[in-house]
């Protein structure tokens, strides 16, 4: 009875270790702050230094949100070999990544804090507004501001809307447009 007391409570530090070590090293929104993370279970894989939620996965910080049915946290070795700061976290299963700006869906998500780079792979799909970006994968990089989407066995589709009151003229304004009459 003490050995499990002690395994359970070994366990408990482990995660409680592991969530606390999350915010300080990674982050999935712009804005800085704790990073709330619910699922149906979580647990901490002590040889692989990786804590997994599992289950209706739910992560928040500020106004980005993070779904996905399971989430993988990978540390690296700290002093003692304890876990250390966060070097990747995966999500995989029915994964969304939501700000006010837009929504990315995917079946899998790996964001590799080193190289920062979020690659989201499997029926990709980046909501903005009514627009509509399809792909098969969508690799982010965020500190330079660059976004590539790529698709393997079909093209990569996109439906723009136009901004609302935008004329028949293209948009032509002022002299420009007055030309394009003339011209016509």
């Amino acid at each position: 009875m003490v050995k499990m007391a002690r395994f359970i409570s070994m366990i408990a530090v482990a995660c409680v270790a592991a969530a606390a070590a999350l915010p300080a090293s990674a982050q999935i929104g712009q804005q800085r702050g704790p990073i709330d993370i619910t699922a149906d279970s979580t647990e901490f894989v002590d040889r692989d230094r990786m804590a997994r939620w599992v289950g209706r996965v739910d992560v928040r910080q500020g106004d980005a949100r993070l779904l996905a049915d399971r989430l993988d946290v990978y540390f690296a070795e700290g002093p003692d070999g304890q876990p250390g700061e966060v070097v990747r976290l995966v999500a995989d299963g029915s994964v969304a990544y939501i700000t006010p700006e837009e929504t990315a869906r995917g079946d899998r998500g790996v964001y590799s804090i080193d190289t920062d780079q979020i690659v989201l792979t499997g029926n990709v799909t980046l909501l903005r507004g009514r627009d509509t970006l399809v792909g098969h994968e969508l690799i982010v990089e965020p500190s330079v501001g660059r976004s590539r989407l790529v698709s393997t066995d079909e093209r990569v589709r996109a439906v723009i809307y136009p901004e609302e009151g935008a004329g028949a003229g293209g948009g032509q304004t002022g002299e420009n447009a007055d030309d394009a009459d003339e011209n016509g």
